[in-house]
């Protein structure tokens, strides 16, 4: 198993983790997480979560990642979708969770 809590916001922090060797940046709403120990196979389960992206209107957000990005044995690369905007808004608190045999 393997968990984050991050600013996703400015200069990205790791605010809490487990077995998390480093987080990457990748664009606006893109983040990589890399784990200190691999999983056995990509076959894993992943949990997001992220606070309301706060635009003025209410919006929501939407976590996950793309069929282009699937998960590897050692990274996950999430992001956060605005569907009313369709765009990657960053997020002040990014939470991931995985869980598989490692």
């Amino acid at each position: 198993k393997a968990w984050i809590i991050f600013n996703g916001t400015g200069a990205v922090s790791i605010l809490a983790s487990y077995h998390v060797a480093s987080l990457t940046d990748n664009a606006p709403g893109s983040w990589t997480v890399t784990y200190t120990n691999n999983f056995s196979s990509a076959n894993y389960g992943v949990a997001l979560a992220a606070s309301i992206y706060n635009d003025g209107a209410g919006q929501g957000i939407l976590c996950g990642f793309r069929d282009s990005y699937p998960p590897t044995s050692s990274t996950v690369r999430i992001e956060t979708l605005n569907p009313g905007i369709t765009a990657n808004p960053d997020c002040q608190r990014v939470g991931v969770t995985c869980f598989g045999d490692q």
